[in-house]
C-alpha cells in the first residue's frame, strides 16, 4: 500500500475522532483511563509512566493522571528535541506551550530516565496492534530505539473504538507495533 493510501487512511479518521462530541469525549475517555487503571495496577515495578497532552480530541487522560498521582508515580510529558522524544516530569513549574503548536503542553527540562509504561497517542490501529499516528514517525524511532537498547519499555495506545480499522493498517519497515492498545472493545483476544 502506497504512502498515499496511509495519508487517505490517517485523514479519514482523524477527521472521524474531531466529529467527536466532547460529551462523549469525557465520558469515554473516562472509562478508557479505568481500563488503563486497571491493567496498570496488575503490572509490577511500574514508577516511570509518560502520558501525552491530548489535542485534537485524543482520548483525554485527566483520570489516569489523577490516579498516577495519588499512586506516587513518576508522571513524564514527551517532547521533541532533535527528531528525538524525550521525556520531563510532569509538573506545573516544568511545563509550557510548545513554541510551534501552543495547544501543546511539553516538558521544559528533560530527564535521562527509562520509562517503564509510554502511554501512546494514535489517530487509528488495527487488531494487530499496529498504528497509525500523525505521520512524524516519533513514537516508531522511540520504540525501536527502546528495543534495540532492551529497555523492556511497555507502549501502550489508548483509543476509542472509532478509531480501530478493521483491515490491517498499511505498514513499512519504519513502523512499530505497539505492546498493547486499550479501547472499550475487544479486537484482539491477545491483547493483554
Amino acid at each position: 500500500m502506497s504512502q498515499e493510501q496511509k495519508n487517505k487512511i490517517r485523514k479519514y479518521f482523524f477527521d472521524k475522532r474531531l466529529d467527536l462530541s466532547q460529551k462523549y469525549i469525557i465520558s469515554e475517555s473516562k472509562l478508557i483511563c479505568q481500563k488503563a487503571i486497571n491493567y496498570i495496577k496488575k503490572q509490577k515495578n511500574i514508577k516511570n509512566i509518560a502520558l501525552y497532552h491530548p489535542i485534537n480530541n485524543e482520548v483525554n487522560l485527566y483520570s489516569l493522571h489523577q490516579f498516577f498521582e495519588k499512586n506516587d508515580y513518576n508522571i513524564f510529558l514527551p517532547k521533541i528535541i532533535q527528531n528525538n522524544l524525550e521525556f520531563g516530569y510532569f509538573k506545573k513549574d516544568n511545563l509550557t506551550h510548545n513554541h510551534k503548536i501552543p495547544k501543546i503542553i511539553e516538558p521544559i527540562n528533560i530527564t535521562n530516565k527509562i520509562m517503564d509504561i509510554v502511554i501512546c497517542p494514535l489517530v487509528c490501529f488495527d487488531k494487530n496492534n499496529n498504528r497509525i499516528g500523525m505521520g512524524g514517525g516519533f513514537y516508531d524511532i522511540l520504540i525501536e530505539k527502546s528495543k534495540k537498547n532492551n529497555y523492556h519499555t511497555k507502549f501502550i495506545g489508548i483509543a476509542y473504538k472509532e478509531q480501530y480499522y478493521d483491515k490491517l493498517l498499511p505498514i513499512e519497515k519504519f513502523d512499530q507495533k505497539l505492546d498493547l492498545i486499550i479501547t472499550l472493545i475487544n479486537y484482539n483476544l491477545n491483547s493483554g
